[in-house]
Order: C-alpha cells, then sequence, then structure tokens
C-alpha cells in the first residue's frame, strides 16, 4: 500500500517543522550583530583619537607661528630673552598636554633664523611623540632696499 500525498485546501502551505533552523539562524544574526557593534565601536574610537591628534596638530602649527611670527619682529637683542621664555604663555599648553618648547637662534649669510619648535608625546602611549618645527629669519637683519627706504620717507 503506498501512501498517499497529503492534499492541502486552496491557500494553504504543509507546514514543515523549522525550529532548529530558526535557532540557527538567530544565533548566526546575533554573532554577526556583535562583532559588527564591536568593529564599529573600534573604529569611532580610532576616529576619535584621529580627530584629536589632528587638533593638536593645527593647534601646535598655529601656535608654532604666532610666536615665530612675534619672534622675527623682535630686535636681535631682545631674541635671546624670546628663546628662553618661549611657550611659557602660549594657548596651546592648556590644549595639548605636556607640551615641550624650544627655540633656537643661528646667525648664516642670510641673518639670524630664528626656529621654534614644539614637541608634545602621543596621546594613545607608544613612544613615539609629534613636533612641529618652523623657521624664518629675523626681519631687523635683513637689508633694506635704499629704493623702499626712499619711497618710505617721501
Amino acid at each position: 500500500m503506498s501512501r498517499k500525498p497529503r492534499l492541502c485546501p486552496v491557500g494553504q502551505v504543509p507546514r514543515v517543522s523549522r525550529c532548529g533552523s530558526i535557532m540557527t539562524e538567530l544565533l548566526v544574526a546575533a554573532g554577526l550583530i556583535a562583532t559588527m557593534l564591536s568593529t564599529v565601536g573600534s573604529l569611532s574610537h580610532r576616529l576619535s583619537m584621529l580627530n584629536r591628534q589632528s587638533d593638536h596638530y593645527r593647534l601646535a602649527i598655529q601656535e608654532v607661528r604666532n610666536q615665530l611670527q612675534a619672534a622675527v619682529k623682535l630686535p636681535k637683542d631682545e631674541l635671546s630673552d624670546f628663546a628662553e621664555s618661549i611657550g611659557q604663555h602660549a594657548p596651546a599648553n592648556a590644549l595639548i598636554p605636556n607640551t615641550t618648547w624650544s627655540a633656537s637662534l643661528e646667525d648664516d649669510s642670510m641673518g639670524t633664523r630664528v626656529t621654534v619648535r614644539c614637541q608634545w608625546p602621543s596621546s594613545h602611549g607608544s613612544g613615539v611623540g609629534h613636533q612641529v618645527v618652523l623657521s624664518d629669519w629675523s626681519r631687523t637683519d635683513l637689508p633694506v632696499n635704499s629704493d623702499e627706504a626712499g619711497a618710505q620717507d617721501g
């Protein structure tokens, strides 16, 4: 005797037991969601650290540029005092932790070269720090063009 297939009424589908496959699908979905959330969390943390580092770098560049612009306008006898006191009142000190400032003066064929350096340690704990170094020549050492001097007097 052969069994006859069960005929379903029109519009009805025979039910198949899916208890094991539904549980497997839920476990896989939960695993994928957990992986995605941990990846997104890790990436957002790295992105915030990168933003903080770029903010520190931008602030350091602005402050070094400001310090250098102030230095090159000073008379030559005041440059050594500037080099000793650089960075003591820099606004970037409050925003960038553990900032170290230095300035050096070098006499060369073009006059007195002023170099300003700002250094700070890495925020993520590696031994490599960051630094910004800019140089310019003292404006008080530059020779005055006689044509420009005459134009200013007249």
